[in-house]
């Protein structure tokens, strides 16, 4: 592919005294290709015999790399003559080395004659042939005593002079989170003089900073400074960094733990109520422990102002059903039965246990009432219903299950085509394959997903390997897996949130029933007025309270279709919740849709968040 070069062109300003960037085109490549190279090149066929200031230069080369634009730079300049009368500032001490607060830095006097210039051309200017010529300025840092026209220092810095200007930079740099001071240390000040710890305590003290100041820091950055000769770069004065508490969390025993959960990254712990059912304990079996949270500490920053913490939350977790707590939150099943998080609290519930196969020995299993644990797997061609939970210890292949609650499968989902699952709450298993999928709420697994059909009105996440390859997942708010499609191509496609598209035929139908609603209330008016003028009839009073029900009926039906219409609107609150987060690695072939807009992945990405972008109104990834 042919990459055009960059070009810049250049011309000289204010009467021969500077050079400037008059255009610039960068190059057609992904990065600018100036160079300092280049630009020396165009100012030797301007014919420049000054002395270059590749300072000027580099800042020009850097601002264009940055694909900035550079009309208008200076890169060369000229020095501009002075008149008699003219300021100038005649200094008093070595600008390499530090001054503190009311030093004199020199005194602000006036040019008993004229001094002529020099062009870009190396060609002398005077005074009375240009327009320009070199006034002087104090800038930050420095203020003058008018009395005297001495220049004095506001406070521990270092001057910086040029043919214009007298500035100073100071030398204490605050943290942004202002629990710290980083200073640069000399040995010597602006007079030659030894710098005490005496003089950097009294710099400190004047910016009201005094308690937070390290003195063992400044001692031996002096010390060191002392030694060398060269300045030292040190941490002059510390707050104390707030300590945020620690949330209160879960720990489930060994008895009840899931066992392809790995929670030993502290950092990440596994939320076990995502996690659904365990399995079935006897009465007096430890379930796990409740951990307080911690407080936090608040913090000081250098001027001893506090800085809050943030505190730890409780668990949220809290004992249910025939389960109890102690003063240690020791949690302990009161009553045989099987482990199920229900919101936020822990339960033993009763439940029915099928010791085998669900299989011809068995027949299909449906329950009135309970749980229901099975030991084995459910074969193909059978079917498990019942109103709360499902817990299947083996696999399923190619049957039918429906629970009310939640349903957690040990190992597998295999199916063909004849198959499903539903879930009113949470459904889990390690790996499916060809399944078809419903729930109200998350869908968990561990390994992978391969060619199903997944709806769920929660989340869909991954708490272990995490392969997605083909098949068409839709969540409500958000998915997290480790991979999702393949090397391969493979078409795989993720829904989140719900598509405003879908509300067209609601608002519609809200459109006919508001109408309809105005229609009976105009009849309910007329029949009110009848009534008050003559009477009504039996029959017409019968028919007047048909008509009020039907009123109230439309009423309430439109209030649901409004907040159906609220809820699912497109909003820049109600789509931040929305995204799709792949851990490690996203193929070409998937297609990610939020909110009814879709991104079609075209190059491998590492580790993407998938968000709906809400000014662009479409699907962004970072």
């Amino acid at each position: 592919m042919f990459l055009s070069q960059s070009n810049i062109e250049l011309h000289v300003v204010d009467g021969g005294l500077g050079v400037a960037v008059k255009s610039f085109t960068p190059s057609s490549g992904r990065w600018s290709s100036l160079t300092e190279k280049q630009v020396i090149s165009q100012l030797k066929k301007i014919g420049v015999r000054i002395e270059l200031d590749h300072d000027l230069i580099h800042q020009v080369v850097a601002k264009a790399a940055s694909n900035s634009d550079i009309t208008g730079m200076t890169v060369l300049k000229g020095v501009a003559p002075k008149r008699k009368g003219d300021d100038f500032f005649r200094l008093k001490g070595n600008p390499d080395f530090p001054v503190f607060k009311g030093m004199v830095l020199g005194t602000l006097e006036k040019l008993a004659k004229d001094i002529p210039g020099r062009d870009v051309f190396n060609q002398e200017i005077l005074p009375g042939s240009s327009q320009n010529t070199a006034g002087f300025k104090l800038g930050k840092g420095c203020v003058l005593d008018k009395e005297t026209n001495k220049v004095l220092a506001r406070g521990y810095a270092q001057v910086f002079i040029s043919e214009s200007e007298l500035s100073l930079k100071p030398l204490f740099r605050l943290s942004s989170d202002r629990i710290k001071i980083t200073s640069v240390l000399f040995h010597s000040d602006f007079y030659g003089r030894p710098i005490t710890m005496e003089m950097m305590i009294q710099s400190l003290e004047e910016m009201q900073i005094k308690d937070s100041i390290d003195l063992e820091a400044i001692k031996h950055g002096l010390e060191k400074s002392s030694k060398t000769g060269t300045p030292q770069i040190t941490i002059v004065a510390k707050g104390r960094e707030a300590q945020n508490g620690r949330d209160g969390y879960f720990e489930p025993s060994e008895v009840i733990r899931p066992p392809d959960i790995d929670d030993s990254d502290l950092a990440a712990k596994i939320d076990f109520r995502e996690q659904s059912i365990f399995k079935s304990v006897k009465a007096g079996t430890l379930l796990g422990m409740i951990h307080p949270p911690v407080p936090g500490q608040d913090g000081l920053d250098v001027f001893g102002k506090a800085i809050s913490a943030e505190q730890g939350i409780e668990a949220g977790v809290s004992p249910g059903k025939n389960v109890e707590i102690d003063s240690k939150g020791h949690i302990t099943a009161l009553a045989p039965g099987m482990v199920v998080f229900e919101g936020s609290s822990l339960s033993v519930l009763d439940f029915t246990r099928i010791n085998s196969d669900v299989d011809y020995s068995t027949g299909n299993i449906k329950l009135e009432s309970g749980s229901v644990q099975i030991t084995g797997s459910v074969k193909e061609g059978f079917s498990v219903k019942c109103p709360e939970h499902v817990l299947i210890m083996g696999n399923v292949e190619e049957a039918r299950i429906e629970a009310g609650g939640n349903v957690e499968v040990s190992y597998g989902v295999v199916m063909k085509n004849g198959g499903r699952i539903r879930a009113g709450g949470i459904f889990r298993c390690r790996f499916a394959e060809n399944a078809v999928i419903e729930a109200g709420g998350n869908v968990v697994f561990s390994s992978n997903l391969t060619n199903c059909r997944i709806s769920t009105e929660g989340n869909i996440l991954s708490s272990g390997e995490g392969i997605v390859m083909g098949g068409v997942l839709k969540a409500g708010n958000c998915v997290e897996v480790s991979q999702i499609g393949s090397e391969y191509g493979i078409r795989t496609e993720v829904y989140v949130g719900h598509n405003p598209g879908k509300l067209e035929k609601l608002i519609a139908e809200k459109k006919k029933l508001i109408m309809h609603h105005k229609e009976i209330k105009d009849m309910l008016v007329k029949q009110a007025m009848e009534n008050k003028a003559g009477g009504l009839s039996p029959e017409q009073k019968n028919r007047a309270r048909e008509l009020m029900d039907t009123y109230n009926s439309i009423q309430n039906r439109i209030e649901r279709m409004d907040r159906i219409i609220e809820e699912r609107g497109i909003s820049e609150e109600s789509v931040s919740k929305y995204y799709v987060l792949i851990k490690n690695t996203a193929y070409p072939g998937t297609i990610i849709s939020i909110a009814g807009k879709s991104f079609k992945v075209v190059e491998t990405l590492h580790s993407p968040r998938f968000y709906f972008n809400y000014p662009k109104g479409t699907v962004s990834w970072s």
